[in-house]
């Protein structure tokens, strides 16, 4: 009876013909089926209330943390673990046509990014003094050389090999002037540019 009037009371609210469609078919079933069927709807009815209510609080972002948080316990507790949802980004670095690496987009090479590191030099301040650079790269960078220190200054003293051969090969090419000679070919440019008869 108690079924009835509130049968009674829902139609002469506008519900929407799914939710008639299936107040109609639950008066079909057995009464312990309605009952039970009742009590889950009136529950959901009541926690979504309880929802509104806590996300209208002002503290709410507060309470929903610390309910995610008693949540998540509660899940590790039942020996369930959860994956943080990661992405891997790919390392910032390029090599260029000389086999020379670079960070992102920028001309600034692996080699400037340590060494500025190694003296001291915040990621901050590196991208504040190379302003091609993105700090989230030259964190990545600096990470990256903390992690795999041993191959990162292998590639450096490789490079610091290369360096060396070009110099020795472009002095060998070209000898180094000395001071004397650099002032004798200044005399004879000035003697040649001097005003005639002086």
């Amino acid at each position: 009876m108690q079924a009835d009037s509130v049968w009674n009371d829902r139609e002469e609210m506008n519900m929407s013909q799914l939710m008639e469609q299936a107040f109609l078919k639950a008066r079909q079933l057995p009464e312990s089926d309605q009952e039970a069927i009742a009590s889950i709807i009136l529950q959901e009815i009541e926690s979504d209330s309880r929802w509104e209510e806590l996300f209208a609080r002002p503290d709410s972002a507060e309470l929903l943390s610390h309910m995610a948080d008693e949540a998540m316990m509660a899940a590790v507790a039942q020996g369930v673990t959860y994956v943080f949802p990661f992405r891997t980004d790919s390392l910032p670095f390029r090599t260029d046509q000389g086999g020379v690496v670079r960070l992102g987009n920028s001309r600034i090479s692996l080699d400037l990014v340590v060494e500025q590191y190694d003296n001291g030099m915040s990621p901050e301040d590196m991208v504040r003094a190379y302003d091609t650079l993105v700090l989230a790269d030259v964190h990545a960078v600096i990470a990256y050389y903390l992690r795999h220190h041993d191959e990162v200054r292998a590639y450096l003293k490789r490079r610091e090999i290369e360096a060396e051969a070009v110099r020795t090969k472009i002095e060998t090419e070209r000898p180094r002037v000395s001071r004397e000679e650099l002032l004798a070919r200044r005399g004879v440019m000035e003697e040649a540019d001097a005003p005639a008869g002086q």
